[in-house]
């Protein structure tokens, strides 16, 4: 339509194709959006001009009346309506996290919503909720915060704990939730995104970090150590020349679908001499894991099994160290060099100053130095910079004004270190009563042309002191102007780089460095480390510059028990003279890894089983080995949970010989008379003390499954008649009942005490038992009505009875509860979600007692209310709710497929509180 010649023609009519509702309703929706999203793009087009308006044009009151004009309040050259509302707004990209890509190793994440308002600005602050679906529970991260009245645009940071919550999180915002601003339209004031937390929990096996390799194909092994069921998992590998995997020589696999203990893929055959990076992440449908990368080296000087060497030479691979002060450049490490040094000198003479608003100027780096002559007087302004560290100072010195001012100059120059550079500019006279010692002074500096300039010439000047041959200089009638970079220089002194480190390996060979630390003034000397489980480096020998080939055995004995489980390499590099500095240019180790004994849930067990109590459990446990070493013997422990999560060993077994790439199976005898309905096993694998392990975390596994005949032992809390979970609420006094679990073993006597915040609860009513009851049979039910103040409380059972066989036997159990003063909504959802048939709307409420009324209405995305349910507050209760919809509407038909907005109201104290999510109908 832009283009000369062209044009175009649309229509919009009422009837289409005999059906006149149908091109009516087109019509409408095409006229409706017409109107809403133009004056949104033309209120953005013109706050974008605006900005652009005051950038070019700056303060002046003209401009900035105009920046202030707001089309959208009726600006009769934009022929905008006046809105009489507001119209606050958020859509899906308005929600988003800090942290694209979360993964467990993440910290804290923070999540981010634009609040947008197209209309007038509220009267009142606005309420905004946030709420995070996951693994079918809603967490709220905001409930009806405040913030401040939105104008344009406002944002809301709110800090979010879900790192460890790995899958996909739905994140819904809503403005104004409880619908306190009249608006323009509210079907906008919601909306939804989706969040991944990715799982990423892999480890390198083979080959070893910076190890070398022949020439070849290589095969690449990692080994997911969670001792979880890798099936559905599959793993990426990508293999490049440098460390950002986007030279032409990438090389990328396929899906590769992991064993039992590890994901493997073999490259294609790899040229010698050249170090290679790789990395590998999860692939799981479309949840990715980060990248878990490491690097090789390809060479034929390769260490005769079973030793291996890992060596680090090349500038990329010590880029991947700890670096402290210094820097890894093609030499080598080196001491990191200064930030480079920019300095420049202009003079201006008489063609400056405040006539021609010109002005002479000093330069270093981005500070800019002004020769205002009102300031710094007309003769000279001077520079001094340590050329080190860039520390500098500036002086001016007014000559011709003050002739005292020509021996301060003369000073400021002689008590300046020798390598110090200056920076002279003449602001506008640099003759006038200069001085003999002055002209001598400069010239110390490598000036040549002083002593000739006249005065309103201009001269700028760089020259370093003890240094005068490297003077630049410029003495015009016109712009004179010189600079100079400086060079860098190693002022830091000293610095330290340390390797990423290896594990402990089964037996020590020799450590090998080669630098260029002879110059004088520099030294560089090696600390071999041992690192400890809580992080904590020993050094376990220093390796002067002269000890470059050093025999490991004595590690041996160091590294034997479990004291180190890493070990590292670091270098302490020094000089005393600036202008150079040591290199590490080459580091190696050779020594025998260990084995890597793996064990994962698909090794240990079988699948769905289900055992009678009392039988015994023989359970299957095959053990992989896919180290570097053989091991001959292992021993295979079985633990139990207990109830503080701590796990307890019930059986053990020993298994001999496990060669690399071999397995060994056993079955372990296990008594179930102790286990509950459902049980978890850990089973763990480890070689023989005299062996390590290189990857220890993938030595657990976790084995479920279910007995038959267990009783399901554990005291229960009702309130109100409701079960009550950690985490629930229930009213300032609730009436709570207990119910016992049926004694194992006959009856016998048992005494039960009750504790509200690990204190004896003492009973003033008629209607409850006291604190402590003896005597208690089983299936009583006890009754209790305890006064709970606002906030978190511990409701503790404790159940003391004497067994069939005489001994006493404690069961004790505790649940958190809040109590909240205030009337509100809480854990708003609904399930199933999305429904076929019927749904529930689970909620739970707080407050003194339950609420006077309560309304759910179902809203269809374009408001319509289809249907609304009412609760009598005989049928609520403080803390949680459940109500049943059939899905029908107020008509009782079957609502069609699509997305619904529902509502739940509640009213009492004098209040209304309310509450609105999202569901889905698919038949």
């Amino acid at each position: 339509m832009l283009a000369d010649n062209c044009g175009a023609v649309a229509s919009w009519a009422s009837s289409t194709e005999g059906w006149a509702s149908a091109g009516t309703g087109l019509v409408n929706f095409f006229l409706n959006s017409a109107r809403i999203d133009s004056i949104r793009d033309l209120g953005t087009l013109t706050n974008i001009a605006r900005v652009r308006l005051w950038q070019t044009y700056g303060n002046y009151y003209i401009y900035i009346t105009s920046v202030k004009c707001n089309p959208l309040l009726g600006d009769p050259l934009a022929r905008l309506a006046i809105p009489l509302r507001p119209d606050l707004a958020l859509t899906s990209p308005d929600i988003s996290v800090d942290i694209p890509a979360p993964t467990p190793n993440d910290s804290m994440l923070t999540v981010r919503v634009n609040v947008h308002n197209y209309g007038l600005v509220p009267s009142d602050s606005v309420g905004i909720t946030l709420t995070d679906l996951y693994n079918g529970q809603t967490t709220a991260l905001l409930n009806n915060a405040k913030i401040a009245r939105t104008t344009n645009i406002d944002s809301v940071y709110v800090r979010w704990d879900a790192t460890d919550q790995v899958g996909r999180h739905t994140l819904t915002a809503s403005i104004d939730p409880l619908q306190l601003i009249p608006e323009v339209n509210e079907l906008n004031n919601s909306a939804a995104s989706d969040t991944y937390v990715y799982a990423n929990q892999l480890y390198v096996v083979k080959p070893l970090n910076n190890m070398v390799v022949p020439p070849g194909p290589q095969s690449l092994v990692v080994t997911s150590p969670l001792g979880l069921d890798s099936i559905g998992f599959q793993y990426f590998f990508q293999l490049d020349t440098v460390a950002t995997f986007d030279s032409p020589f990438l090389i990328q696999s396929g899906p590769i679908v992991p064993s039992a203990v590890k994901g493997e893929w073999t490259t294609p055959s790899l040229g010698l001499g050249r170090a290679y990076f790789w990395r590998v992440r999860t692939i799981d449908g479309g949840i990715l894991g980060n990248w878990v990368t490491s690097t090789f080296v390809t060479s034929l000087s390769v260490p005769a099994s079973p030793n291996v060497r890992v060596r680090e030479y090349t500038r990329r691979q010590f880029e991947r160290d700890k670096l402290f002060q210094v820097a890894a450049t093609d030499s080598g490490a080196t001491i990191a060099p200064n930030p480079t040094l920019r300095m420049m000198a202009r003079s201006l003479g008489y063609r400056g100053g405040f006539s021609n608003h010109r002005y002479s100027q000093l330069f270093l780096n981005e500070q800019v130095m002004w020769g205002y002559e009102w300031v710094v007087g007309r003769s000279f302004m001077a520079l001094k910079v340590d050329e080190f560290n860039g520390a500098y100072e500036f002086r001016y010195f007014d000559v011709q004004a003050q002739p005292a001012h020509a021996d301060s100059m003369k000073n400021f120059i002689r008590n300046a270190s020798v390598g110090n550079y200056f920076a002279i500019a003449v602001v506008l006279d640099g003759r006038t009563n200069v001085t003999e010692s002055l002209y001598v002074a400069i010239e110390s500096l490598g000036s040549t042309q002083l002593r000739i300039l006249q005065t309103g010439q201009s001269w700028a000047f760089i020259g370093r002191k003890g240094y005068p041959g490297e003077a630049l200089e410029s003495l015009t009638n016109d712009s004179a102007v010189v600079s100079l970079q400086v060079p860098n220089y190693y002022s830091f002194g000293s610095g330290s780089i340390a390797s990423n480190g290896i594990t402990i390996p089964s037996q020590w060979d020799s450590f090998h460095w080669r630098h260029g630390g002879t110059q004088v003034g520099t030294n560089i000397r090696v600390a071999l480390l041992g690192v400890r489980a809580n992080g904590v480096a020993d050094t376990l020998r220093w390796l002067s510059r002269d000890s470059t080939d050093v025999d490991l055995g004595f590690l041996n004995a160091l590294t034997s028990g479990p004291t180190y489980t890493w070990f590292k390499s670091a270098a302490l590099l020094s000089t005393a003279n600036s202008l150079v500095t040591p290199v590490l240019r080459d580091w190696w180790v050779d020594f025998t890894p260990p084995a890597d004994l793996a064990v994962s849930s698909r090794t240990v067990g079988v699948q769905d089983l289900t055992i009678h109590k009392g039988d015994r459990l023989s359970l299957p446990v095959t053990v992989h080995n896919i180290g570097f070493h053989g091991v001959d013997s292992a021993r295979v422990v079985v633990s139990v949970f207990d109830k503080f999560n701590r796990a307890r060993p019930i059986a053990s077994a020993m298994l001999d010989t496990i060669p690399v790439n071999g397995t060994k199976s056993t079955n372990i005898s296990i008594a179930t008379n102790n286990f509950s309905r459902r049980v978890t096993l850990q089973v763990n694998v480890s070689p023989s003390k005299k062996y390590k392990d290189l990857v220890p975390d993938n030595n657990n596994a976790y084995y479920s499954f279910n007995v038959v005949g267990a009783s399901a032992t554990g005291i229960r809390f009702f309130a109100d008649g409701v079960q009550l979970m950690d985490g629930d609420y229930v009213a300032a006094k609730p009436k709570l009942v207990i119910r016992l679990p049926k004694q194992e073993g006959g009856q016998g006597s048992r005494r039960i005490d009750f504790l509200v915040d690990n204190r004896q609860f003492n009973n003033s009513g008629p209607e409850a038992s006291d604190g402590q009851v003896m005597n208690v049979q089983s299936g009583d039910e006890l009754t209790f009505v305890p006064q709970l103040s606002s906030g978190r409380h511990e409701l503790k059972v404790r159940s003391l009875e004497l067994t069939s066989l005489g001994s006493l036997d404690t069961l004790e159990h505790a649940v958190l509860v809040d109590v909240q003063d205030q009337m509100s909504i809480l854990k708003l959802y609904n399930y199933p979600n999305p429904f076929s048939i019927g749904t529930s709307f689970t909620f739970e409420l707080t407050g003194a007692r339950p609420p006077e009324e309560l309304h759910i209405r179902i809203f269809t995305i374009a408001g319509r209310r289809v249907q609304e349910i009412t609760v009598p507050q005989s049928q609520l209760v403080v803390g949680f709710n459940r109500v049943y919809w059939d899905g029908r509407d107020a008509d009782g038909d079957e609502l069609a497929n699509g997305y619904y907005f529902y509502q739940v109201t509640i009213k009492g104290e004098g209040k209304t509180e309310s509450s609105i999510e999202k569901l889905a109908k698919i038949r």
